[in-house]
Formats: C-alpha cells, sequence, structure tokens
C-alpha cells in the first residue's frame, strides 16, 4: 500500500523522526483503500493504533497536495 501511494519515509535531520512523504497521488483516500483496511483487519491492537495514526498523516499531506494543485493553473510540457 505505501508503495502504491509513493510513501518514503525520510529522516528528520534535526529530531530523528521518521517523515512520511509522497512521491505519487492517488485519486481515492489511503483511509479508504482495500489494502489499508485489509491491514487493519489482521492487525493487532497495536499496530493498528499506528497504521490509523500514520494514514490519517498520510491522508492530511495528500489533501494538501491535492488542494495546492487545483489552484495551479493546468499546463502542457513538451520535450
Amino acid at each position: 500500500m505505501l508503495s502504491k501511494y509513493g510513501i518514503e519515509y525520510v529522516e528528520d535531520p534535526g529530531t530523528g523522526d521518521r517523515i512520511p512523504t509522497c512521491h505519487r497521488t492517488q485519486s481515492e483516500s489511503i483511509l479508504t483503500d482495500a489494502d489499508y483496511l485489509a491491514a487493519l483487519e489482521y492487525a493487532d491492537i497495536e499496530a493498528k493504533y499506528v497504521f490509523e495514526k500514520e494514514a490519517k498523516r498520510i491522508n492530511e499531506i495528500q489533501s494538501k497536495i491535492f488542494e495546492i494543485s487545483r489552484r495551479e493553473p493546468p499546463y502542457d510540457i513538451f520535450i
């Protein structure tokens, strides 16, 4: 699922925290993705907590990306 959404966790040099970064986005929210829902179904309570927390973070990032892209004027690229 992380690969499908282009998610890579990058270490923040200042805090050492792992930050999810999106290299590609899907039109479907990660919160409704079948693979995510299956992971929740089979996860133990601790893993489920982590999955839900991270999915919310990723969903917020995706929402911001879509918001920015909606404000940008359309363009064509020719190489």
